[in-house]
């Protein structure tokens, strides 16, 4: 059975629409390609309004264009007379508003009409619709003579069209505001969308205006060409809503208690359904089962085709070109010229012209001369069109004009031209610097792409024979499994059947990403197994950074072990090793955070502070997303353990939306568990069963990948439970979530435990994760 949808990775967008919908007037246009999730974003901005409460929200959603202004005036007002802010006095105030906004005789005549008309269609409208329609009957009656029934009934859409605007003057005189939503706009007659047009003239200040345009269709891209300039000039504003990532596709796979295999196999489909959440659901909902078979062209492929086909030859050759550029890349005229190979930029720009009234490319507000695709998933479409031939010529064209991978100035610009490398089966320029490039997106937490690489570095081509290449793609693979949370496919990456495939110098690397994956798994012996392997390969290298970095694994256990006074030790020294031997900024800040999270369980507050403090610094120095995500994590550690709730609370809500943002579970969870033990503290149960329900479907999910984190979800589920109905309390499942601990070798639950049984309450504060 189908499920509801609701929104996923749209936080931004919403944001941005909220923001722009409460200023006085608004006028907003959602603008995306088909299947990107307009109507969904609509149904959900409401919720997304500072104040949904107290302003009347009404719809239209146009199904055909045989729709009628008429029809389009009367349901709209139909549904502001069935709010519940039109109760009592205030139809009162409207009343009078209504008889004061009516300018003359024939405004009157038509407000009254377009009440009459909605009462008879709209019977639960009928008794407001009648008392509205009479107060305005009773002022024409004394200045006039009388207007019969039927002639109400005569008015055509220009007077409904005055008599809502009436309303809506009224409505705003007394104090009452609201969104009119319009979706499918681009389906609408050219009486609605002059109607639209004629409210958005006229919309008091308390009112705002929202439409939704898919502009990948035909009528959306001539509806947007002849209102956008209109629009604009009264300071309307677009938000453009883009394809989901994998990460979106994650959470909503967690939201539902759907299974995934991989994060990779995430990609496959996002990258098949070209992050379009109408076809997304399909495969979510099960009616979709083989995503690598599943492909948007199936559906869109015709239609691109024929418009590809239509371009001239200049044009089709241009287009095909540009198609491999990275995304979000822009270029200039100068650009297209070297590409189409003439010397007049008169000659290129007519055919960028071409292209732009074809609605593939636009020039950018900021640079007439800068031009990109409309939309990412257009740039996909043609890419997808072109023969296996074609794409390889056009990257190679594209390497060639756009310089050396090294001279790039972004990582994510060196992350395309790598890909280009490889598109282009230029493996001697690809190899010499996919892993490189790779790693450098691990550092900045940008996994999506790192993984990109990785994949295309073990799909083959002329590579697929260097054992050693494609096992150090696998290493780095892991690394980003052990980064985003898929810890046991990151040890499947890292058979020890395969370890002779690694050169001496790759073995303490493996060592320590093998011991990172199964101490996220908790299993210690086998993690200090493989710390003691990377430790005495480290030595035998001189590797100083990696023997620092096996000693913060270790630093870990010791405090995931309860040995809190010998962590803070051992992380104070660990810290002072790391800075006189000058280790890399994001090693010395891991340590720091190591002595933060060591000290906060101590109860070391001051310097625990410091340290998480100088850590988040030195990570916001590298812009490395990730490590400042950690390092807010620590900083709630400390004020958690240090009694300091608010300010917990708010490094722990920036720790989650990081994590959020980068894909990190490990981040999630822990920054999720935390802010409802502060919660706890507070005394505040609603709020911290809340947080623990945000992160419920992760750990029942993948209890197995997640062992630590889901005892401490029990255990903070179970106190909450306590403290809820303690007579009614069962002390059996905390018990056995003491015993899980003590199979780890962690002792402190259980001591906890048999405090807690003794007292009415010990403070959250005592549970030591």
């Amino acid at each position: 059975m189908s499920k509801k949808l609701t929104l996923y990775g749209r936080d931004t967008e919403l944001r941005v629409a909220a923001d722009l919908l409460g200023r006085d007037a608004a006028k907003v246009i959602i603008v995306g390609p088909s299947g990107i999730g307009k109507s969904e974003f609509l149904r959900s901005l409401p919720l997304a309004l500072s104040s949904p409460t107290k302003a009347i929200m009404v719809k239209y959603t146009v199904e055909s264009s045989a729709h009628s202004v008429g029809h389009f005036l009367q349901l709209l007002t139909s549904q502001i007379l069935e709010s519940t802010r039109l109760r009592g006095p205030r139809i009162r105030d409207v009343s009078s508003a209504l008889v004061r906004g009516t300018r003359d005789h024939a405004w009157s005549l038509a407000t009254a009409a377009l009440f009459d008309a909605v009462g008879a269609l709209f019977p639960k409208t009928k008794k407001i619709a009648e008392t509205l329609a009479k107060s305005i009957s009773d002022e024409i009656a004394k200045n006039t003579h009388f207007i019969g029934v039927d002639r109400l009934r005569e008015a055509g859409s220009n007077d409904m069209l005055a008599g809502f605007s009436t309303l809506l003057g009224a409505l705003d005189d007394s104090g009452v505001g609201g969104v009119i939503i319009v979706d499918k706009f681009e389906s609408a007659s050219s009486g609605v969308e002059d109607a639209v047009m004629a409210i958005s003239d006229q919309l008091p200040p308390r009112w705002r205006l929202c439409m939704a345009v898919n502009d990948e269709i035909p009528e959306g891209i001539g509806l947007l060409e002849r209102i956008w300039p209109r629009l604009s000039y009264m300071g309307a504003h677009q938000v453009h809503l883009s394809p989901l990532d994998a990460f979106a596709l994650q959470e909503w796979c967690r939201s539902w208690n759907i299974s995934v295999r991989s994060f990779s196999a995430l990609q496959t489909v996002v990258r098949n359904c070209q992050g379009r959440p109408l076809l997304l659901r399909e495969w979510v909902e099960g009616n979709s089962s083989d995503a690598a078979d599943y492909t948007i062209w199936d559906r869109l492929g015709p239609y691109y085709e024929k418009r590809i086909r239509e371009l001239s030859t200049s044009a089709r050759r241009l287009i095909r070109i540009v198609s491999m550029l990275p995304v979000n890349e822009g270029f200039d005229i100068n650009f297209a010229r070297r590409l189409m190979g003439v010397s007049s930029s008169g000659e290129a720009y007519d055919t960028l012209e071409e292209l732009m009234r074809a609605n593939f490319l636009e020039s950018t507000v900021e640079d007439l001369d800068k031009f990109h695709f409309v939309h990412d998933v257009t740039k996909f479409q043609v890419v997808r069109s072109l023969p296996p031939a074609i794409r390889r010529e056009s990257a190679s064209l594209l390497l060639e004009a756009m310089g050396s991978i090294g001279a790039a100035k972004t990582i994510l610009h060196r992350y395309e031209m790598t890909v280009l490398a490889d598109e282009a089966s230029q493996y001697e320029i690809f190899t010499s610097n996919a892993l490189s490039v790779a790693n450098e997106l691990i550092a900045q937490s940008a996994y999506v792409p790192a993984i990109d690489l990785y994949e295309r570095c073990l799909r083959g081509g002329s590579i697929s024979d260097d054992l050693r290449f494609r096992a150090i793609a696998r290493l780095g693979l892991a690394e980003v499994m052990h980064s985003t949370g898929y810890y046991r496919e990151g040890l499947s990456l890292l058979s020890p059947a395969s370890d002779n495939e690694y050169a001496e110098d790759d073995m303490g690397r493996l060592y320590l990403v093998r011991a990172r994956l199964l101490l996220r798994l908790n299993s210690y012996f086998e993690c200090r197994v493989q710390l003691r392997l990377a430790a005495d390969n480290f030595m035998r290298t001189d590797d100083l950074g990696g023997q620092i970095a096996v000693a913060k694994e270790e630093n870990t256990i010791l405090r995931d072990l309860g040995s809190y006074v010998e962590a803070v030790t051992h992380a104070a020294e660990l810290v002072d090793r790391a800075r006189s031997q000058r280790v890399s900024k994001l090693l010395l800040a891991s340590c720091l955070r190591a002595l933060a999270r060591s000290g906060a369980k101590a109860v070391r507050t001051a310097p625990a502070v410091d340290a998480a403090r100088e850590a988040l610094d030195l990570a916001t120095d590298c812009g490395a997303i990730g490590a400042i995500g950690s390092a807010h994590l620590a900083l709630g550690e400390v004020f958690r353990h240090g009694s300091n709730v608010e300010e917990s609370l708010s490094e722990y809500s920036s720790a989650a939306e990081i994590a959020t943002k980068i894909g990190d579970v490990d981040l999630l969870i822990w920054a999720t568990l935390g802010k409802s033990d502060a919660y706890l503290l507070q005394g505040n149960l609603a709020q911290s069963e809340v947080a623990l329900g945000a992160i419920r479907r992760i750990l029942h999910e993948k209890e197995s990948m997640h062992p630590l984190e889901y005892l401490h979800w029990r255990l903070s589920d179970a106190v909450i439970s306590y403290l809820s109905s303690p007579t009614r309390f069962n002390f059996v499942e905390i018990r056995r979530a003491a015993a899980e601990y003590g199979k780890l070798g962690i002792e402190w639950p259980s001591r906890y435990v048999e405090e807690f049984q003794k007292d009415a309450f010990i403070p959250a504060s005592a549970m030591q994760f």
